[in-house]
This record gives C-alpha cells, sequence and structure tokens, in this order.
C-alpha cells in the first residue's frame, strides 16, 4: 500500500508541473501576441513601419508625430441672424468637414495668420466711429479693438503674427472712382496700437524719390519672413506695385497696373485684380504676376472681382464670388482656381465670404 500511495503522489507531482508549465506558455504566447498587436495599433497612418536588422525581432515604428490640419476660416453667411460671423472648417485631419463658430467676431473681411487675426467690423452702437479693427487670439478671444477713421475695407496679418495692416477709405469708398481716398495703417498685434501710415514711406521709382499729395495706398500683402510688405500706390491716375521695408519705411516702385496684391505662400508670384477700361466704369479680373519675369497670366474666372484675394496654396487661388441665377438666392462661393491659369475654377464652400487658410497641429 505504501508503494501505490507513493507512485499516486508522485504521478499527481508531476500532473501539477505539467499543467504550471502549460500555464506559464500560455501566459508568454499571450503577452508576446499583445506586445505585437500593440506595436501595429501605434503605427501612424502615414509613416510606414520600419524593420530591425534581426529579421526574429518584432518590427519597431517610428514615434507618433502631430499631424497640420489645413483649416478653413471664413465670414458665414449661411444665416441672417449671424451674418458674418467668424467660422472654421477642417479640410483635413482627425476632425475633418468640422464646422465651429465664433458669434463673438462678425466681420466683413478677416484674415489670420501665426495666431493672431484681424476682423473689420462694423459696431452699429456707434454710430459716429462705427468700424473696427478686431485683434483676436488663436482661441478666437478678442484681444483688442482699434477705432477706424473710415469705410473698412482690406486688411491682412503678417505670416508671424506680430504686424497687421488695415485699408479704410476716407473719401469716395470706390476703388473705381478717380476721386476715391484711402488710408492704410501698419498696426503692432501684440500691443494694438498703430505703428505707421503707409504716407510715411519715403518711395522711389527707379531710384529716384518722389511723392504727391494725391497718393493712395491699399492692398498690404506681408512676405513670408514678415520684414517686407508690397502693396498698391495710386497716383496721378497711374497704378503701381510698390516693395517696403517694415524696419526703415524706404520702398520702391516694382512695376504698373497691379492692384489689390495677394503673395503666394512661397513669394514667387502675386495674385492680383487687372484692370479692364473697355466699359464707362472700370471692371478688374483675377491675375497672377510671375516676380522674376513680371510675365502676368490672366486667370479662367469669368466673373469680375474686386476684392484682395488670397492663397489656398502654392498652386492654387481662392476668393469669394456671389453666384446670380434667375429665381434664386444670391448665394456667395468660396472658390479655388489654378494659378497657372491651366484649368478653370471649382467650388470650395457656400455661404462663405474672405476666406483663409491656416494651419494647425494636432
Amino acid at each position: 500500500m505504501t508503494k501505490q500511495k507513493s507512485n499516486t503522489h508522485s504521478r499527481r507531482v508531476a500532473f501539477v508541473w505539467l499543467c504550471v508549465i502549460c500555464v506559464t506558455a500560455a501566459g508568454s504566447y499571450f503577452l508576446f501576441a499583445r506586445h505585437r498587436t500593440s506595436l501595429q495599433k501605434v503605427s501612424p497612418v502615414d509613416e510606414p513601419s520600419v524593420s530591425t536588422v534581426s529579421p526574429q525581432l518584432p518590427a519597431t515604428t517610428q514615434p507618433a508625430r502631430r499631424i497640420p490640419t489645413r483649416r478653413l476660416l471664413f465670414c458665414d453667411l449661411s444665416t441672417n441672424a449671424h451674418q458674418g460671423r467668424l467660422a472654421t472648417v477642417d479640410l483635413n485631419g482627425p476632425r475633418e468637414h468640422e464646422l465651429h463658430f465664433y458669434d463673438q467676431l462678425v466681420c466683413m473681411r478677416a484674415d489670420f495668420r501665426g495666431g493672431n487675426g484681424i476682423c473689420l467690423h462694423m459696431n452699429l452702437n456707434n454710430p459716429l466711429s462705427p468700424n473696427e479693427a478686431v485683434i483676436f487670439d488663436k482661441e478666437f478671444r478678442i484681444k483688442h479693438v482699434i477705432p477706424l477713421a473710415g469705410v473698412a475695407s482690406r486688411t491682412r496679418v503678417s505670416p508671424n503674427g506680430e504686424w497687421g495692416a488695415v485699408t479704410v477709405f476716407t473719401g469716395v469708398n470706390s476703388y473705381a472712382s478717380s476721386r476715391m481716398s484711402t488710408k492704410t495703417t501698419v498696426i503692432d498685434i501684440q500691443t494694438g496700437t498703430t505703428l505707421f501710415d503707409l504716407e510715411d514711406l519715403v518711395v522711389r521709382n527707379k531710384g529716384v524719390v518722389f511723392k504727391q499729395p494725391d497718393f493712395n495706398f491699399w492692398g498690404v500683402t506681408f512676405t513670408k519672413d514678415s520684414r517686407y510688405f508690397y502693396a498698391t500706390l495710386s497716383t496721378g491716375g497711374r497704378i503701381y506695385l510698390i516693395k517696403a521695408n517694415l524696419a526703415t519705411l524706404q520702398a520702391d516702385v516694382i512695376c504698373e497696373n497691379i492692384e489689390c496684391p495677394s503673395l503666394s505662400p512661397d513669394n514667387a508670384r502675386i495674385a492680383f485684380k487687372k484692370r479692364s477700361l473697355s466699359g464707362k466704369r472700370p471692371t478688374w479680373h483675377l491675375a497672377v504676376l510671375n516676380l522674376a519675369t513680371l510675365k502676368e497670366t490672366l486667370l479662367p474666372e469669368p466673373e469680375p472681382i474686386d476684392q484682395q484675394v488670397q492663397w489656398y496654396d502654392n498652386h492654387h487661388v481662392m476668393y469669394a464670388l456671389p453666384e446670380f441665377i434667375v429665381g434664386k438666392p444670391v448665394i456667395m462661393y468660396t472658390k479655388i482656381i489654378a494659378a497657372d491659369g491651366s484649368s478653370p475654377f471649382k467650388k470650395l464652400l457656400s455661404n462663405a465670404d474672405s476666406p483663409v487658410i491656416f494651419h494647425e497641429a494636432y
């Protein structure tokens, strides 16, 4: 009986150890499988996995990185109750097509760069000085409100978000009138103070300084290093494109007949409105100037355009125009068009005016 009990005990011990070994092996396989699965999950969609030298080791991955999201900022025209309120929509990224509205910012024109924006606003509660430049930050919180001595028309923010420019009409508020009078100022966005008026510039044409009492400036567009800007100057019935230095306030004439310039992100071209005098009143059509060659390309947008357009990217120009169809409400469409004139426009968004593209990393 003792020998039988001993054999039974031995078999039980062996069985227990066999169970332990099986459980341990299963657990090790589970942990390995889980580890391999976790590596596959963290691998970014836009980054390929990179294999190590040894084929026995599991694949490693590049660290996840934030994806720049292209966002469109615009003045929303979809409802009368919120006419002109600022809105944004993500054009790609994790919140693609998601709309955001900012009811505290109601604008006629807007621009946004480097984490700061300017909203040209009409304050109906202040009839003596209704036009204002409202400066806001990346959270769309209002930082400064600057009264404007005239009817607001154009605005731009420098790429670094430090400077802004605002053009107002101080006389006849039409670029088509020979009696038009404008005032363009450059603003320190951080402090909300005016730095200078463009009439303070020393302008040279072919190396010779010239200044006339009828100088009008408008349509500022900043270079990507935020040290220079281009603008339109009119005097004596002639229109010039000038380039100015923000630090020295020195400016030079580049060429003629360029109105409301908008500099491409790579600073190689300028989109502008090209004047036509075929009728009783001037009209303008969309064109692009190559700054290296001064060659102009007329874009196939059939409708006249009277605005300072924006760039969607280095290859496309972006702008907003109304569509008139008999018997239907007028709709403002944001459009994009190839900057080389190779293809017609495409509609990007309806009920959207004053469009601006900017990037945000998530």
